[in-house]
Formats: structure tokens, sequence, C-alpha cells
């Protein structure tokens, strides 16, 4: 009896202590809201995948002109995904990324935020796709294209429409993903009427993407065999 009495006169207040000590924990309700974070490291695009290749060996490993932000990196790899379903056999080319400054991205400089692509227009010869075009850089200044798409050296070469605004929706998708979001194209002004003729044309007019106007007749003539692109944040 005195060993129970004993006991109760410990334990009791071990009891009545954790009973006044329990405080109860409110939860609120939790919102999830995203912040907006970006990294400044450069990353380097891919220099070859299934069905595309960056074109210019010089631009790439020596003079560096291959390094994109990292959403800009995985949009493109993932637009040229996309493209193996609905551009079969069509190969694309990667003109230059953008610069870097000791491994970083300068987000204030134009041709080194890391958010613009240059890429090269994809060409048919007798009405396939052509793969292996341009095999060095002079050749490319000496091409030359007529208002129809042809090249005025060789007829049987032209600009391939339907696949350039089919690769052009695949990036706006693959961008979408990376809460990217396409902000201006450079291109041909003269070749935008053959753009939505095409048959991806009526989808890529109702997307209403801003193609740069008032381009003058030498900017006209450096982006008839390409197009660039500037990409924004969502």
């Amino acid at each position: 009896m005195k060993l129970i009495a004993f006991s109760l006169f410990f334990v009791f207040p071990v009891f009545a202590y954790s009973q006044l000590d329990y405080f109860p924990i409110k939860i609120e309700p939790f919102e999830n809201k995203e912040e907006i974070f970006r990294s400044f490291i450069a990353y380097k695009l891919p220099y070859r995948g299934k069905n595309y290749k960056f074109y210019g060996t010089l631009a790439y490993h020596v003079f560096g002109k291959a390094y994109a932000d990292c959403k800009v990196q995985n949009t493109i790899v993932e637009s040229f995904k996309i493209s193996e379903n609905n551009c079969p056999q069509v190969n694309f080319k990667i003109l230059k990324g953008t610069r870097r400054s000791f491994g970083y991205l300068l987000p204030y400089i134009d041709r080194k935020s890391g958010l613009n692509v240059d890429f090269m227009t994809p060409v048919k010869k007798k009405n396939r796709p052509v793969k292996f075009y341009y095999r060095t850089g002079l050749f490319r200044f000496f091409i030359h294209f007529n208002s129809e798409g042809f090249s005025k050296i060789n007829n049987n070469i032209c600009i391939d429409f339907e696949s350039l605004a089919q690769y052009i929706i695949n990036l706006d998708d693959a961008a979408n993903l990376y809460g990217l979001k396409i902000k201006r194209i450079v291109f041909n002004r003269h070749f935008l009427k053959k753009l939505y003729a095409s048959s991806a044309g009526a989808e890529l007019k109702k997307r209403d993407f801003y193609f740069a106007k008032y381009l003058n007749k030498k900017v006209n003539r450096k982006y008839d065999d390409l197009f660039h692109v500037d990409f924004e944040f969502k």
C-alpha cells in the first residue's frame, strides 16, 4: 500500500504537468505561391540530336555562340522531339545561341541574355527535305532566294515553308511547357504570305505570333535562310 501511494506521489505530477503543457496546433490553410526564379547559369545547347544539329563547329566549340537559358535549352530540345512526330524526315539546324561571360548569362544585354536563338530555315530539294546543306559557312553567303522561296542558283532547292510553320508551332508548344512564350520572330517579311499559306498556316495565324515588321532590304536578305526567335517568361 505504501508502494502504491509512493508511486502516485511521483507519477501524478508528471501527467498533470503534461496536460498543462499541451497546446493544440492550429493548421492554417496553405496557399502555394510559385516564386519566379531564374538561373543565370549559361547552359550549352546540344550539338546534335536525332533530327537536328548545330551548324558550325567553330561557332559551337571555339567562338562560344551555343549557350542559352536553361528553360530555353529545354524548350529547344523538346521542340525537336515533338517535331519527330509531325515533321518526319526533316532535319533542323541551330545557327547560334547566346555568348556567355565567365559561365553566366548577362540578362540586360540582348545577345547575352540566353533568351534568343537563331535557326536555319529548313530547305527542300526536289520536294524532299535536305539533310546535308550548307556544308560550309562560306557557301551560305552565296545562296539567294526569290520571292517564291526558290534558290536563284538552283531551282530544285526551295524553302520548306510547311515544315517551318509547323516547327514554330512545336516551338511554341514546347515553350509553354517550361513557362516561356515566343516574344518575337524575325523572318523575311516577304515570305510571311507563303508561311501562312502552308497547311499549318491557319494555326500559325491563330496563335498571333509577332513577326518583326519594317525590315530593310539588308536584314530581309539575312533572314531568308534563317529565322531568329526571342523568348520571354510568362
